[in-house]
């Protein structure tokens, strides 16, 4: 698979070529992205190919070298870092390149996650090949209509699926929260007409804190952003249980 993206970082392009690799295997992944005016590319190859002598490093060298940077040269991942952006646009559209629509082969598709809280809503979505998950906005309940709210993101950004947050307790009993949260899940159902899953979420709001602390966020910022934050985490955990051609994580609310 040999893709071009656009305003990824190498964090998240090494997401990407991770993901994409691990559900071709045995696979070539080579994914570029310009973001912040630096252009990158990212290349991973499956432990079979490396025995057989495709290597990571020695793709992602040759690029890079073409667009005047360097790169790392391990076999399995590679990135190459600090590239003109302009040599990188070049290289992507030089007349033969092989640019296939992108993930093509893999794509699963945009999700949209809500966590749904008694105040708050947080909304997170992934990107188009349904591998990497980003906080998006919070839904204050006493000022908007969580569900247009949520039916305007999924029809604007093109969503295939959407995962509601389930919370149960730590012995996985459903309560008054849970129960509210299917109810959700029905009516975002009926208004987009899309398939509805639910997903467990019962850590998912202590591993956002944490993770906003670990970040050195401070108390305001970390109230704010909470509940998307723990949004994507619902929503990671939910990308990283599909594959392609599997059956559904989770049952349709």
């Amino acid at each position: 698979v040999i893709s071009a993206q656009e305003g990824l970082d190498t964090n998240q392009l090494r997401q990407l070529a991770i993901g994409v690799r691990d559900r071709i295997s045995p696979g070539v992944v080579i994914v570029g992205s310009v973001a912040n005016g630096k252009g990158a590319v990212v290349g991973a190859v499956s432990p079979l190919l490396v025995r057989e002598g495709v290597s990571a490093g020695e793709l992602v060298g040759t690029a890079a070298r073409l667009m005047g940077g360097g790169s790392s040269r391990d076999p399995e991942l590679s990135q190459g870092e600090g590239l003109a952006a302009s040599s990188w646009r070049r290289l992507w559209s030089r007349p033969g390149a092989r640019r296939p629509k992108p993930l093509r082969r893999c794509e699963l598709g945009r999700v949209l996650a809500v966590d749904p809280g008694e105040r708050r809503v947080g909304v997170a979505l992934s990107d188009p090949a349904g591998i990497i998950a980003q906080p998006f906005t919070v839904i204050d309940r006493s000022r908007s209509d969580v569900v247009a709210e949520v039916e305007k993101i999924a029809r604007e950004n093109d969503v295939d699926t959407i995962v509601v947050g389930l919370p149960v307790s730590l012995s996985g009993r459903e309560g008054p929260s849970a129960v509210s949260a299917r109810e959700l899940a029905e009516k975002l159902g009926s208004a987009t007409g899309l398939t509805v899953e639910m997903h467990d979420e019962r850590y998912s709001t202590v591993a956002a804190e944490r993770i906003m602390r670990k970040g050195g966020a401070p108390p305001k910022k970390r109230r704010r952003r909470r509940d998307k934050v723990a949004a994507a985490i619902i929503l990671s955990e939910y990308l990283m249980g599909r594959s392609p051609g599997a059956g559904e994580p989770g049952g349709r609310s």
